[in-house]
C-alpha cells in the first residue's frame, strides 16, 4: 500500500511474513501539504513483472519485484480511502 498521512508524509508498506504482518517505509514528504486545504491529490500507481512504481504529488517510488518477496502474480488491485472524498479517473488493468 501506498499511503499519505494528513501531515504530508507518504510511506509504503512493505510485508515482513505472509500472515500479514508488515511495517511503514518512509519515502519523503510533501512540501507545504495541508490536508484542510480542498485539493485534488494526484496519486498514480502501477505493478509489472519489474516492480512496484507510485507518484503521489510529485514524491515518486519505486520497489524492485525482487524486493518484494510476499507478492503473488494473481493478486488483487485494491483502493482504500479513509476520511476523505476521491475522484478516480482511471483504472486500467492489463493482462500480463
Amino acid at each position: 500500500m501506498v499511503l499519505l498521512f494528513a501531515d504530508g508524509r507518504v510511506r509504503r508498506t512493505e510485508p515482513e511474513d505472509d500472515r500479514g504482518k508488515y511495517h511503514d517505509v518512509e519515502v519523503a514528504s510533501i512540501p507545504g501539504f495541508d490536508y484542510r486545504q480542498p485539493t485534488f491529490v494526484h496519486l498514480e500507481a502501477a505493478i509489472d513483472d519489474t516492480g512496484l512504481r507510485f507518484n503521489v504529488c510529485g514524491i515518486e517510488g519505486r520497489v524492485p519485484i525482487t524486493a518484494m518477496p510476499y507478492v503473488y502474480g494473481a493478486g488483487k488491485v485494491r483502493v482504500v480511502t479513509s476520511m476523505c472524498r476521491v475522484c478516480i479517473e482511471e483504472i486500467e488493468l492489463e493482462r500480463l
